[in-house]
């Protein structure tokens, strides 16, 4: 069976709780999200009555800012894991907001800015507005939908790739759709969107990997750059099949013209057991650039030693 993708979802634009869910004629007040994780903890056995009205008790005469499951972490009664496991499990109601607060991600005072900003900017997600703001990073932000949608989460500007499966699919397909694939999971590939419950997006990659291919869910950011390395990765293998020489001499320049046109101060290359790292300093911050294989890095390096006037043969140094 393939992944379960909930309809008509919009991961990007989940609401933040900019103000207390209110009170309908037919529907008690939702209760606060620690409350309802907690029961769901005792319900499935993991924490006890007794556990959950010593940490209550507690909660109510600490600061404010303290959650009520950092409290139960605290005492040792449940981990940040088994908190996730009832994220995952689909039965909290909360928004995006109140679940990085509540799983420490965010503070609340940082929450309640986002929101003010988001009235100024009521087409933004709070999501982004919060990674805008720097007040969280992209992957917390995914982490907590991975959670909410029950499908696992990937660091898609760290992504290894497959050649061979991202020549399934030409890069417009995967820059139109933002989603690409990563690796194969016994008969199945693993795909990873930017959206994963856009049904067009879904279906549009089923039909190059499969109906039975695997849904995962990474950063919008982070997808952007990758599917922008894959591009570069097949057209850089179509290269090397042609000659390795030209192929290394490609890659070489397409990696300082990116470094050119990103304006970035410094290029990285470190090798790796299996991989060639490649990474920028951009703004003083080192950000992830590419991976090549090692069969692949061998030729580059010979290149930029050429480029550089050091002797190819000396290998140790």
């Amino acid at each position: 069976m393939s992944s379960p993708v909930p309809p008509q979802l919009d991961v990007a634009s989940r609401p933040a709780a900019a103000t207390p869910r209110g009170v309908s004629a037919d529907r008690p007040p939702t209760p606060p999200v620690g409350v309802q994780v907690a029961g769901l903890l005792v319900e499935a056995g993991i924490l006890t009555s007794e556990q959950l009205a010593l940490a209550t008790r507690i909660h109510s005469k600490v600061q404010t800012s303290r959650t009520l499951s950092s409290v139960l972490i605290e005492l040792k009664f449940v981990t940040e894991e088994q908190i996730r496991g009832v994220l995952r499990s689909g039965k909290v109601d909360a928004p995006l907001g109140e679940l990085l607060v509540e799983l420490g991600r965010l503070e609340l005072q940082e929450l309640k800015l986002a929101v003010a900003l988001q009235h100024e900017r009521p087409d933004t997600p709070i999501g982004e507005i919060l990674v805008d703001n720097h007040f969280v990073s992209e992957f917390q932000v995914v982490e907590v939908l991975a959670d909410q949608l029950g499908l696992p989460a990937e660091k898609a500007d760290t992504l290894a790739f497959d050649t061979q499966l991202l020549k399934r699919a030409p890069p417009s397909v995967y820059k139109a759709n933002l989603f690409v694939p990563v690796r194969r999971d016994g008969e199945r590939v693993v795909v990873v969107f930017a959206d994963p419950a856009n049904r067009q997006h879904v279906d549009i990659a089923k039909r190059h990997f499969g109906q039975d291919l695997v849904v995962a869910i990474g950063g919008r950011r982070a997808l952007t750059s990758a599917v922008a390395r894959a591009a570069r990765e097949v057209a850089a293998a179509g290269v090397v099949a042609q000659g390795g020489e030209r192929g290394a001499v490609a890659r070489v320049n397409q990696v300082l013209e990116d470094a050119l046109a990103n304006r970035v101060s410094d290029v990285h290359f470190e090798p790796g057991r299996e991989r060639l790292r490649i990474r920028f300093r951009q703004d003083g911050v080192m950000v992830p650039h590419d991976d090549v294989p090692n069969d692949e890095a061998v030729a580059m390096i010979g290149r930029i030693k050429v480029m550089a006037g050091a002797d190819i043969a000396e290998r140790r140094r």
